[in-house]
């Protein structure tokens, strides 16, 4: 028996019937293109940071009171995505 349907068939040995399996499969490697879209959008901005050693300047079209001090601030992340 499927263990995330319930179909009486299994067709590989984590258990799961044949749709189940393809199903989590495709869910799994949807994720890691996710996780490498992400990975690299962190590479590209740590490359623009290592460019633009003092962050945004004058020229910005970010207004002052928008922008965020020099200072790296530490974020608490308790692993759940935000909603």
């Amino acid at each position: 028996m499927c263990v995330h349907c319930g179909h009486p068939h299994i067709s590989d040995p984590l258990g799961f019937c044949l749709a189940c399996s393809i199903e989590i499969r495709r869910e799994f490697y949807a994720g890691l293109e996710r996780l490498t879209a992400y990975l690299a959008s962190w590479a590209a901005f740590e490359e623009w940071e290592a460019e633009h050693p003092g962050g945004l300047d004058e020229t910005s079209s970010v207004p002052p009171e928008a922008r965020r001090s020099p200072q790296r601030v530490r974020v608490q992340n308790d692993g759940c995505p935000r909603i």
